[in-house]
């Protein structure tokens, strides 16, 4: 059975697909990859390709545009259409869309096994677990299976199914998973609303062993191009053990530079000396907001100020970069408020703060409480693809809040600038903002932090024609 996968890029490895089509390979399927953003070439390779299914894997924000690829699809050649990921999980309506012939709840791994015997053996897909599936009779769905209990278990991504794009082959860093799920409820998240999925099938946080994760990584090591490797973990360095055990290995076996998220009150001195000594680069935390009744009532984020300027003391300390995440928008949250968010930054001397607007995502406490206030209306989809534009329709002070997001990373190292944002923040001046905020941002990414090399930029910009056009959708 050929499968295809159908994935736009955005700037980092499809670790989902790449996932999904190790299973498929190691079950004796064939499985490919097109990216649809570098692939000028995209729909005719398709076609030529005649995939007997086509999986998408969709976020909240871009399944507009999967939507409309499949649609042409559709319209060229027949095959079986099954969505994944984020949105179709928590929005597996997606399937009364025109075109789709299925959708996955959950993790996917046992279902498009499944699903790709099926359709090898001429049998219905109807009855398999975790599939939503349009049939004759209407839509027919099923049970989640329990979750997958042995990471160790699963192949590592195939990363073959990319190597035809340069962007993927030649770039400079490596993306890797080293657990599944998180044990927080902030107000903001999905995981809530996944843990309630999976209620009863099965532990919710399940971590990979140091020998599953220091191999993969010494293989992503032979690879000459390999220059940093990214954990995309919510929660990577959870315990001291676990860390003490993978930073003694990693570093004899694989002494790549790396980047991985932590929490600030989990941390302790012994594991950022760890992280340190194992090669950290960077490491991500997520402030979210400095004000604490923003943090603790709103956010439900129990995480105490000194925690974070703690961690990141130690941090700086040993020579490792501080990147941290921050909301500005959050329901309920005042101008005033959202500039103490930009002062813990300062206070911390994050390397890099991104800040990003909330987003009202459906089903998450923090989006009903959007709806609550009024900011926006009940199932209203106002965002797109990106987090730095207008996302409510009745934002209060919404120029103000854009202009935040643009002005607060280089605020939170420009005493200057500090000074300024307050008056800054109330021109109409966003275009420009912006630009300053690519430009900062992309400096400190190349120079500072070294997620990018002039290798990246290059094959980065290649997206682009002479002629300024975008290559692919």
């Amino acid at each position: 059975m050929r499968f295809l996968f159908v994935h736009r890029n955005v700037y980092q490895d499809p670790l989902g697909p790449m996932l999904l089509a190790a299973v498929l390979v190691r079950r004796g399927h064939e499985a490919h990859l097109i990216d649809v953003a570098l692939d000028p070439d995209w729909e005719d390779r398709a076609v030529r390709l005649a995939p007997d299914a086509v999986g998408y894997s969709a976020i909240t924000g871009n399944q507009h545009v999967l939507l409309d690829v499949n649609r042409r699809l559709k319209q060229r050649m027949s095959f079986v259409s099954i969505w994944g990921g984020p949105h179709p999980t928590f929005f597996p309506e997606l399937i009364d869309e025109d075109g789709v012939d299925a959708v996955c709840v959950g993790e996917g791994e046992g279902a498009v096994v499944d699903l790709a015997d099926a359709i090898d053996r001429g049998d219905t897909l109807a009855g398999i677990p975790n599939l939503h599936v349009k049939t004759a009779a209407g839509v027919v769905k099923t049970a989640v299976r329990p979750l997958v209990r042995d990471l160790d278990g699963l192949p590592f991504p195939d990363r073959a199914v990319v190597a035809r794009y340069p962007q993927y082959r030649y770039g400079s860093t490596r993306a890797v998973i080293t657990s599944r799920g998180c044990p927080y409820g902030c107000s903001f998240c999905f995981n809530q609303s996944l843990r309630r999925l999976y209620a009863g099938h099965g532990p919710y946080v399940r971590r990979r062993s140091v020998e599953s994760i220091v191999e993969e990584c010494r293989r992503l090591r032979e690879d000459p191009w390999t220059r940093l490797l990214m954990f995309k973990d919510d929660l990577f360095a959870h315990d001291e053990e676990h860390v003490a055990r993978f930073s003694e290995r990693y570093a004899v076996e694989v002494g790549l530079p790396f980047t991985c998220n932590v929490r600030p009150d989990r941390m302790t001195e012994r594991m950022a000396e760890d992280l340190a000594r194992a090669g950290a680069r960077v490491v991500h935390f997520g402030i979210e907001s400095g004000n604490d009744r923003v943090r603790r009532e709103v956010l439900r984020r129990d995480i105490d100020r000194e925690d974070m300027v703690r961690t990141a003391r130690w941090l700086h300390d040993r020579g490792v970069k501080v990147y941290t995440n921050n909301i500005v928008g959050i329901p309920g949250e005042t101008l005033d408020e959202a500039f103490d968010t930009l002062d813990l930054n300062v206070e911390i001397r994050a390397d890099v703060a991104m800040f990003t607007l909330f987003q009202p995502y459906p089903g998450t406490p923090l989006g009903d409480l959007a709806v609550e206030l009024g900011w926006t209306d009940p199932g209203a989809a106002p965002y797109g693809d990106t987090m730095y534009g207008r996302s409510m329709s009745r934002l209060p002070f919404a120029r103000e809040r854009v202009n935040m997001v643009h002005l607060f990373p280089a605020a939170a190292r420009s005493p200057l600038l500090r000074r300024l944002a307050p008056t800054l923040m109330r021109l109409p001046l966003t275009p420009a903002y912006r630009a300053l905020d690519f430009t900062y941002k992309s400096t400190r990414f190349i120079f500072s932090l070294g997620f990018v090399s002039p290798r990246d930029v290059a094959l980065q910009s290649a997206q682009w024609s002479f002629f300024g056009r975008r290559k692919g959708v």
